[in-house]
């Protein structure tokens, strides 16, 4: 009885190495032919750029890509308040980046007062023994 119980759990154990051995080789054959497929796909990406097939170069590209922008689920606004609606964080962000393209008149007169005072000063170019220490 004891024997039986030994030579089933021998079995067992050879059974379970042999298919652990299967599966890796299984997984390394699929690995490699997932790299060859890659590498097929870039290539044709490639001729169809240098053959300037640009529906097929897109198309080859966005494949590539794969990448979706996506918008956080909350933000702050400027007095602190916590948006949650998809709708409000558009307007919020879309306000920031007007914002950011105009500039008023009182930021414009600092900015060119700025320049005239950077110009108006001349900074006389140092001497030889200046340079040397």
């Amino acid at each position: 009885m004891k024997t039986e119980r030994n030579i089933y759990k021998l079995k067992l154990e050879l059974l379970t190495k042999y298919m652990k051995r299967k599966e890796r080789k299984l997984t390394e054959y699929v690995e490699r032919k997932k790299r060859s497929w890659i590498n097929n796909k870039i290539r044709q990406t490639e001729e169809a750029n240098n053959k300037n097939d640009v529906r097929k170069f897109f198309k080859d590209t966005q494949f590539f890509i794969k990448q979706k922008s996506v918008l956080p689920i909350s933000c702050k606004d400027k007095s602190g308040n916590l948006l949650l609606e998809h709708g409000d964080i558009l307007r919020m962000w879309r306000q920031y980046f007007c914002d950011l393209q105009t500039i008023s008149s009182g930021t414009e007169e600092s900015i060119s007062e700025n320049i005239i005072l950077s110009n108006s000063e001349e900074v006389p170019l140092p001497t030889y023994y200046e340079v040397n220490q």
